[in-house]
Parts: C-alpha cells; sequence; structure tokens
C-alpha cells in the first residue's frame, strides 16, 4: 500500500525474432529521461487549443495528434513523409510486399487532398508540411507532368494532377514567408502549370485546357459527366470548357 512502481516495455516488430530482441533490449537500456525529453521537444511546436471546453479541447488535440500520424514515410518512391488516409491497425500491411496492393486509402494524395491537409498541418510542423508538397515535383516528369496520385509504394494514377499545387505552395508561403521555399519550388510548380495550356490539354487551342477525365477532377460522379448513373447527363468532360478548371 501506498507505494509505486515502474515497468517499462517495449514493442519491436522487426524482420526476425533475434533482431527484435536484440533492438527491444536496446531500447530498455536507454536512458528513457532524454527519450521522452526529445518526445516533449517534438511536441513543443504543436497547436494547443483552449476553447474553455474540456472535450472540445481534446477533441482538437486528438485531431492533430491523428493527422500528424498519417504521415509515413519517406520510401524508395517519395523522398518524403507522405500523408496517408487512416492508420487504423488493418491498414499499412502489404501481403505484395512493396504497397503495391494498397486500397484508395494508401495509394496516394491527389493535389485536392494536398491543398486541404497541407495548410493545416503546417501550422504544427511547416517543415513537414512543405517536404510532403516537394514529393509531387520528385516524380515530375520532364515535360512538366505531375502525377495524379503519387503513392508511397509507387502508385501512381497517370492523369495530370489538378492545377492546385501552386495555390497549396502559396498558402504554406504565407504561414511563415519562406522564400526559400517558394524559390525551390517556383521553377517545377510553373512547368507544371503551363502544361495545362498545351495541345493535349487544350484540345481546340482557345487557351482554356479541359479536363481528361471526371477522376482527374475531384468529382468523379458530377452529374454533368458521369456515365454511370441513370440521373447524369453522361457528357464528354474532354469537349466540355469546365468553369471549375
Amino acid at each position: 500500500p501506498v507505494e509505486s512502481r515502474q515497468l517499462r516495455w517495449v514493442h519491436v516488430a522487426a524482420s526476425s525474432t533475434a533482431e527484435s530482441l536484440e533492438r527491444a533490449y536496446d531500447l530498455l537500456a536507454r536512458d528513457w529521461r532524454i527519450e521522452l525529453q526529445t518526445v516533449a521537444d517534438i511536441n513543443s511546436g504543436r497547436v494547443n487549443i483552449e476553447t474553455g471546453n474540456p472535450d472540445w479541447d481534446a477533441i482538437l488535440a486528438m485531431a492533430q495528434k491523428v493527422t500528424l500520424g498519417a504521415f509515413v514515410g519517406p520510401t524508395s518512391h517519395l523522398p518524403y513523409p507522405a500523408p496517408v488516409g487512416t492508420r487504423t491497425s488493418d491498414h499499412g500491411y502489404s501481403l505484395a510486399g512493396d504497397g503495391s496492393d494498397y486500397d484508395w486509402q494508401w495509394n496516394g494524395q491527389t493535389a485536392f487532398d494536398a491543398l486541404l491537409i497541407l495548410p493545416q498541418v503546417a501550422l504544427a510542423d511547416a517543415q513537414l508540411a512543405k517536404s510532403a508538397l516537394m514529393n509531387y515535383l520528385a516524380v515530375q516528369r520532364d515535360d512538366g507532368f505531375i502525377d495524379g496520385k503519387p503513392g508511397l509504394g509507387g502508385q501512381r494514377n497517370n492523369s495530370l494532377a489538378a492545377p492546385l499545387l501552386a495555390t497549396t505552395a502559396w498558402e504554406l508561403y504565407l504561414l511563415d514567408e519562406d522564400a526559400a521555399f517558394l524559390s525551390d519550388v517556383y521553377d517545377g510548380l510553373a512547368q507544371f502549370a503551363n502544361l495545362w495550356f498545351e495541345g493535349r490539354y487544350d484540345g481546340d487551342e482557345d487557351s482554356l485546357p479541359e479536363w481528361r477525365h471526371t477522376l482527374q477532377s475531384g468529382y468523379d460522379d458530377n452529374p454533368a459527366f458521369a456515365r454511370w448513373h441513370p440521373w447524369a447527363q453522361g457528357a464528354d468532360i474532354n469537349l466540355t470548357e469546365s468553369p471549375d478548371l
């Protein structure tokens, strides 16, 4: 009674039992005060929101934790960490061994996702958000083409990304006015934006590009263009000057 005891435990899942055991012993032998201080230092830049309602505060803090925890990598296919759609226990393991069998939540993020996620992430970790944007430039082809959904396992959807990456870069810049970051991404993003006005994306050469596919626009069930719903018109999006683009 009135006494306390601490028990340390670690969980290691390496490629073999022997390697796992060796790494577990190493972790147990470390000075955990240093390790815990490192964790505290890493989290010191996180946004702390106090609303006056403890439940709301907890939800906002957990949302930030989950979002930052959604970043995976880098891998041999993407040089920087990238977000995935979920980090539940039934995601992440690849039977194929290379991630090629991941579902849509783990096979990359679109430019729409980047614009939604990265400016929010930058409030807590600006460098993480900027590096995630750099992944798109890392897969850019010589002609300026940037894939619409580059994945950590080398996945590609082989459609030109929506022209929202420069907007995302500008949103990130406004948070800390990092001119060096803009300088690093400018040439690649300018080449990417200009590609939209070449003949393959501007079939009638009127300086107004057209979508190549509804999925590329981020709204696959668009009632004007979808061809798999009885309530949709099924128009050809390739032949349409679409105001959203």
